[in-house]
Order: structure tokens, then sequence, then C-alpha cells
């Protein structure tokens, strides 16, 4: 049974509505600031919670620990300062959204129960510590940007991961066996950091289809055999000087290297990425002279 009571400009939940059938409850879009515990304490088969787009200060223990079965909870776009206490218990989680909140650290028990969780979004918070996630086994996509992470997150082997994006932080140096974790890895954000260099366990993530750099300064890039999957390279706005040469075996097809340094060797490089782009439909080269050059859909 699904119950759908979003959009009323509610304060308070009638838990009258809620009882042992109940799956899904849709309270997005309501004037909430929290809930009481007690709330769902009938609902022993909710697999899915949707709480965002309220005014949620916070969720005390008591509220959400008993739902057992829950695998979606999305709390996004509220006023949350913290991760409810007792969150790190609901074992089935497998999505879960607390992005647009006001939270600034999170703490390593928050996520200890966290294997099954495959999508976790914490973007846009003021996030300066984050607990360990080294529990979240199964995450196949992990946004975390727009905060101010000074540090990467702390994770285990987690063979599934496929998207990370964690840009706008304040990240200044990423381990260079980081990427060792995540040889799956396809698209990777995270621009607009502090980085002088990127780790060369990158360039084991064999599936790389898209990296995203720019507005870090970057001196130098891994200069070992670069994925060739790798489509997508924007490394404007960096102190890049030179570009491995590996890059022009790779299916670029979308690529900016406005500012990188203008010598020869690199000049020459530059025009074979950028003969590779143009061969492709739809490519979009822009060159180191910020010239963007695109190649029109449906001619090659």
């Amino acid at each position: 049974m699904s119950v759908d009571i979003s959009g009323k400009g509610l304060t308070a939940v009638d838990a009258s509505k809620f009882d042992g059938k109940t799956e899904t409850i849709d309270l997005n879009g309501n004037a909430l600031t929290t809930l009481s515990p007690g709330t769902f304490d009938k609902c022993t088969a909710l697999t899915q919670l949707d709480l965002y787009g309220n005014k949620i200060k916070d969720i005390p223990a008591g509220v959400i620990g008993g739902l057992k079965e829950l695998k979606n909870l999305n709390c996004f776009n509220n006023v949350m300062k913290k991760l409810p206490a007792d969150i790190g218990g609901l074992e089935k989680l497998e999505e879960v959204n607390f992005s647009g909140n006001k939270m600034m650290m999170t703490t390593d028990p928050l996520f200890l129960g966290w294997g099954s969780v495959q999508v976790l979004n914490l973007y846009d918070n003021n996030l300066v510590r984050m607990g360990s996630l080294a529990p979240c086994v199964s995450l196949t996509e992990l946004r975390l940007y727009g905060n101010n992470l000074e540090d990467m997150p702390v994770i285990s082997d987690v063979p599934g991961l496929t998207i990370f994006e964690i840009h706008k932080n304040r990240i200044a140096k990423v381990a260079d066996d980081y990427f060792k974790k995540t040889p799956a890895l396809e698209r990777l954000s995270i621009w607009g950091n502090m980085l002088t260099a990127l780790p060369s366990s990158l360039l084991e993530c064999s599936a790389l289809a898209g990296l995203q750099a720019q507005e870090n300064p970057i001196e130098s890039l891994p200069s070992g055999e670069w994925p060739t999957s790798l489509e997508t390279l924007f490394v404007q706005e960096t102190k890049l000087t030179t570009l491995p040469a590996s890059l022009t075996a790779c299916k670029l097809k979308r690529v900016n290297v406005a500012g990188i340094g203008s010598d020869s060797e690199t000049a020459a490089l530059e025009a074979k990425m950028r003969a590779i782009v143009l061969a492709e439909e739809g490519g979009i080269f822009w060159s180191s002279k910020n010239e963007k050059l695109e190649q029109s859909k449906g001619h090659k």
C-alpha cells in the first residue's frame, strides 16, 4: 500500500494513516519541521520514505530506527544539521539522499550498517568532515560535491562504484593508491578543488569515460597509459604545461585544454587530440587558446 500526502502544507503527521501494509510514504513538499518518535511504528513493511522539500531540522532517535525494511530514504532539501542518530542500523537501505541540507559533519557509526547502500547523495551541505564510508561496499554512485571537505572520504574496496562526484570542495591531495579501490569507475568529477596532481591509480580504472578536473592548480597528469575508454577530459584552468602522449589512444569526444602549455611537443599532441575529437560525431574541442571547435551532428 502507498500513502501519498505530499504538498498538503502539513506541519505534523497523522500516524493513523499508516499500518503494517504500508510500503511507501510520500510526505514531500509539506511544512514539517520535525517528526515525532513513534510516527512510523506500525510501518513494519515500509520500503520507501520521501521527506524531501520540507523544513525538517532534525529526525529524533526513535523515528526511523525501527524501519528495518526501508530501502529508499529521501530527505533532500531540508535544513537538517545532522543525520538521524539511529540511521546506521537500517541495514537494507539501498538509496539515501540527504543533499541540500545544513550538515557540517558525519561520524563513523552512522554508516555502520550500510553494506547494501548503492546510491549515496550528500551534496550541497556544509560538510567539513566525513565519517568512514568503509562499510558501504555496494556503492555504485557517490555524490559529495558542494561541501567543504579537505580530505577524500575513507572507503573500502567498492568494486561497483561507477559515478563519483566530489567537485567544489577543498581537497588538496588524493592518496596515490586511492582509485585502486574503485576499478569500475566510469565518471569522476573532482573539479574546483585544490589539487596539484591526480593519483596514478586513476589509470587503473579501465572503464573510465569521463574526467572533469578543471579549476584545480594541477601541474601534471599521470604519465602512464590512460584508459582507452576515456571520452570526456576537462583540464582547463589548471597549471598544466604538458599532456600525456597516451591520451591520443583514447576515444576522445569532449576535450577542454584551454590554458595549457604551448611548447612544440605539447602543441603537436594537442593537434592529434583535436583530430581525434573532431572525427567523432558531435565532438567538441576547446583548444589551449580557448577556441571552441565542434563537429556538427550527422557529419563525420
